[in-house]
Formats: C-alpha cells, structure tokens, sequence
C-alpha cells in the first residue's frame, strides 16, 4: 500500500502463536486480515546487505523530501504502537544514533524479488552499499521473549535506481596532433613558448594578459586589433640663446687675424 492510503487506526495484532515458553510471535494484520505492507519512495541503503540478510534503510533526507517525511511519521506510529504492546523492553526497529540519520532495520526476505528502474526482473546476489531503491516492506511480526520483544520487517521487493552513472574504463581523451601547435599568426615572441614545450593554453592566458588576444574563432586565435601609434618628433628645450651662421663665420674670421 502507498503511504497515504494506510489508515493507522487499522493496524492490529492476531492471536498470539507459542513456539515455546520462551518465545512466542504476534502476527501484525491491517484491516481485517489483510498483510500490512508499506511501499517506500526512493531511499538510500548506505551500507548494503549485512550478517542474516539484514538490511538497513535510510531515511536520510527526510527534511527535504515530503515523501520520506510522510513515511517516517507514519513508520514513528508504528513504532509508537509495538512499544505499547508489552512493559518489557522492546527493539525499535528505527535505529537512530548520531553518526547516521534514522534507519529502518530489516531483513531481506528468501523470496525477495528485484527490479530494475524499467520494472524489469533482474537476477542480483543482494544489494550492494549504497543503492537508491523504493521497498515493499511486510511488518510481519512481532518476536516476544521474556525479557524483550521486538519486530520482523521483510524486504519482499526491491526496484533498483542506478542513479550514479559508472564512469568509462577505456581511455576516452580526445587528443589532437595540433593541439600544441602554435598558429601561424601568433606572435614569434608566443611561438616560442610553446616550441619550448609550455601548455598552448598556458600560451593564449599569457596573450590574454598582455593584450594582445582578440579571441579564439574555430580553434585559431584572433590578434586584437590596435590603432596605429604616431610618433611625435621629440623637441628639446634650449635656454641658451640661438647663434646664427653669420656670427659664427664672423668669428671665424677673428680668430684667422689673430693667428697672423
């Protein structure tokens, strides 16, 4: 049954069945005597099949997701009703510690049947650590000893989710013979760079950084376009006063009489 279809106030108890004075089991009935079998969202099994085909069930993400908020109340009432049934100490079946967020202990029924997320049968040893699933769960029985008591929940059908995508094992880089190939019009400065074995990358950030890439258009790069620069002649100031050629002749000439 789906969560919100469950009504609680029709989860009883059959008559008791002794196997010996030490232990005796309480068949769990819905309604009249239909099986109370709950069906899940999609959950979260951290650490996979354990000892005895025990399985736990994390409710993790429980704040977040109305759905597993909504199973986790209704599994807490559940818990609340078995408790109630006997003063001896009882084995919740919700594990809570504060390593992990809440956990349904059960176990894996003998019969169990797995499906894919297709709902095709898949034939599978047991879950492994951590797989997404939704469940159909029996709450089968209580088990009551002397000194305690507790339930038996069976995993009866498993839907598997793969919902992390296996990596690729074979080598999948896509190499190019002219990755590292400087281009035609790049800079010879840059053509260096990459003839000494520096990343073409690398090359094209260090363009970037001093301005002169434009962008990369189908794998060639693209100089950026600058404006021509005019050089101006370069005046120097002169405080002396200027000689004209006729004073420098006319001293010249002074110097030749004084010679003589």
């Amino acid at each position: 049954m789906l969560i919100k279809e469950i009504e609680k106030q029709k989860i009883r108890f059959k008559r008791k069945i002794s196997y010996s004075d030490k232990l005796c089991i309480l068949p769990i009935k819905y309604n009249n005597d239909d099986e109370l079998i709950v069906q899940t969202p999609v959950l979260f099994c951290p650490f996979g099949e354990g000892n005895y085909n025990s399985l736990d069930i994390s409710l993790l993400n429980s704040e977040d997701n109305v759905n597993i908020k909504d199973l986790e109340a209704l599994l807490e009432y559940i818990d609340a009703l078995f408790e109630k049934k006997y003063k001896r100490k009882y084995n919740s079946f919700i594990i809570k510690d504060s390593f992990f967020p809440a956990r349904i202990r059960t176990h894996i029924n003998k019969e169990c049947v797995y499906f894919d997320e297709h709902s095709k049968m898949v034939n599978i040893g047991g879950l492994e650590a951590r797989t997404h699933a939704k469940f159909l769960l029996h709450f089968k029985e209580l088990w009551v000893k002397k000194d305690k008591y507790g339930v038996n929940i069976d995993v009866i059908q498993v839907k598997i989710y793969k919902l992390d995508k296996q990596p690729p094992k074979d080598y999948s880089f896509i190499d190019s013979d002219t990755e590292d190939e400087p281009d035609a019009d790049m800079p010879e400065k840059y053509k260096k760079m990459i003839k000494v074995g520096i990343p073409r990358e690398a090359v094209l950030l260090k363009m970037e950084r001093d301005k002169m890439l434009g962008g990369i258009t189908g794998g060639k790069i693209v100089l950026k376009k600058t404006a021509p620069i005019e050089r101006k002649k370069e005046v120097v100031p002169c405080d002396k006063p200027r000689i004209s050629l006729k004073e420098i002749l006319g001293a010249i000439n002074k110097l030749k009489i004084k010679k003589q």
